[in-house]
């Protein structure tokens, strides 16, 4: 029988980069954010909107939904049939 694997939640990474030329901590230490990454892989995303965070508390755990608008080259909605097992 294949492992099943079980989902795991995205690392969604929304940071300001910048040169250390620029040097400083921002405007009185507020963060602009230019890049967005998906469990590692830096994304095309637009200007506007912006990234929106919504906190969710279940059952004792901290939990953050985040809603991005992301420029898509491809998008496919289908059906996976699960693998034929040797049973």
């Amino acid at each position: 029988m294949a492992d099943k694997q079980t989902p795991q939640a995205a690392v969604i990474e929304v940071v300001e980069k910048r040169s250390r030329r620029q040097g400083g901590d921002g405007f009185a230490g507020v963060i602009v954010p230019n890049e967005i990454r998906l469990n590692g892989q830096t994304l095309l995303a637009p200007k506007d909107p912006p990234v929106r965070l919504h906190e969710v508390t279940l059952d004792d755990q901290s939990l953050v939904l985040a809603t991005l608008t992301l420029f898509v080259r491809r998008l496919t909605v289908d059906i996976e049939e699960p693998e034929a097992t040797d049973e």
